[in-house]
């Protein structure tokens, strides 16, 4: 029987929990509206020098498709970080407001022109995000420009890879270590310090496997509040970029860290994920819409209709001028192409080899036996970028330099199921897991 009390405050703690996170990053953000954008003027000027030589999209490695950046949101990023104030400090944090030259977004020009302070630009608004990173994008411009956000991207995305590393062979996960650094290269890691657009989800992906590594045994009492807690920061700092990144990552590492504690019940797995894909789409969702809904109370500018216009959009067949009627097979094509980079594919060589091997070990010792149900759950979270890709589609199709990075979940997880298929963790040398256990 059902335990209505239970369940009613589970739901009154969510729901508290999301007002608590809107109010608090409403707050924050207001906080950084105070700061003068004159003072980032320069920064944004040194920046737009290099936005402009660079290009809207450019490729900096040669014609390696998969390491495309983003200069167009970069520099509409900035536009949104110095915007002229207004007389109304709440007004601008809701609606995040950018100058615009002529009838069309050309934010690398127009962030040239507003810098230039030429004449003729009109504010227009970008409402329907939370446009978390003005957070840090503000400060730092006046204190450095884009090179110098490139350079610290670099080290902060270096200093979070060796720190998860660090932290799987803390918790025992040594033996996973080296998939997860091959299926890493196929996301092109080595352009994401170039662009602020691409690294938001490698930050809150990463910081969130790392604190969850590093804090599991408090935090498996708290999974799913933690689970909602990344998505609630997906929601608030994303531009809806690789945005399942969030939930893939993490999931992976507590279904490694569960299945060396406990003994394997795939019922008892199951529900897990769901729970967890659960909270996080709520906190997702939830958070999306505490901000379409601040935005109407504030602006009273049909926030709310514009906000799911957007979503019906971006989930249609509508391949804006390709000529073609999205499919999911022409998905896949144009995300899953971006993947196979030269270090990649080397990454993938050497994983089979390093199969073959332990494979072979397995044998000799007489252990290697086919084990298909504990598998399951990474098959199944191999499969949730194609889910995204069914629902999500007009996204997923017209912009695929950005979601095709969501397949590290499907890489990293195959991987795993490959391992999972016949790896003793009875008699594996790593189940000496750290005393914090």
């Amino acid at each position: 029987m059902l335990n209505i009390k239970f369940y009613l405050y589970a739901a009154a703690k969510r729901l508290g929990f999301l007002i608590l996170a809107a109010v608090l990053g409403l707050c924050l953000l207001l906080a950084v509206y105070l700061l003068p954008t004159d003072a980032m003027m320069q920064n944004a000027s040194d920046s737009s020098v290099i936005l402009s030589e660079e290009g809207f999209f450019p490729v900096k490695w040669g014609e390696e498709i998969g390491s495309k950046l983003d200069n167009f949101t970069d520099a509409l990023m900035i536009q949104n970080a110095i915007a002229p104030s207004t007389d109304n400090v709440l007004k601008d944090t809701v609606s995040v407001n950018h100058l615009q030259y002529g009838d069309s977004m050309a934010p690398v020009d127009d962030l040239h022109s507003q810098v230039s302070k030429q004449a003729g630009g009109s504010l227009h608004e970008y409402m329907r995000y939370w446009h978390g990173y003005l957070l840090f994008l503000k400060p730092l411009l006046l204190i450095t420009g884009y090179n110098g956000i490139r350079i610290l991207n670099g080290i902060l995305q270096i200093f979070l890879i060796l720190l998860v590393i660090f932290l799987m062979k803390k918790r025992g996960l040594t033996a996973y270590i080296l998939p997860f650094l091959f299926s890493w290269l196929a996301i092109a890691p080595w352009a994401l310090p170039y662009s602020m657009q691409l690294s938001t989800m490698y930050y809150i992906a990463m910081a969130g496997s790392a604190v969850l590594l590093g804090f599991y045994p408090f935090l498996r009492r708290h999974i799913f509040l933690y689970f909602m807690l990344l998505g609630i920061l997906t929601s608030y700092f994303d531009y809806l970029t690789w945005p399942l990144i969030s939930f893939g990552l993490p999931l992976l590492f507590v279904l490694l860290l569960e299945r060396q504690k406990e003994t394997f019940l795939l019922k008892r797995t199951l529900i897990r994920m769901i729970g967890l894909g659960f909270n996080w789409g709520l906190g997702y969702g939830g958070m999306w819409l505490l901000k379409w809904i601040i935005s109407e109370l504030t602006l009273h500018s049909g926030a709310i209709s514009q906000a799911i216009g957007a979503a019906f959009y971006r989930s249609s067949t509508d391949s804006e001028g390709a000529g073609v009627t999205i499919t999911a097979v022409l998905t896949w094509i144009e995300n899953i192409k971006r993947v196979f980079n030269p270090a990649f594919l080397v990454g993938i060589v050497l994983f089979l080899i390093l199969l073959a091997i332990d494979l072979i070990r397995q044998i000799r010792s007489g252990s290697s036996r086919l084990r298909i149900t504990p598998a399951v759950p990474f098959l199944l979270t191999a499969l949730l970028p194609a889910a995204w890709y069914a629902v999500i589609k007009n996204h997923s199709f017209v912009h695929p330099y950005l979601t095709y990075r969501i397949l590290w979940i499907s890489i990293f997880a195959g991987m795993c199921m490959v391992r999972e298929l016949y790896y003793d963790h009875s008699i594996s040398d790593n189940r000496n897991i750290s005393k914090e256990r």
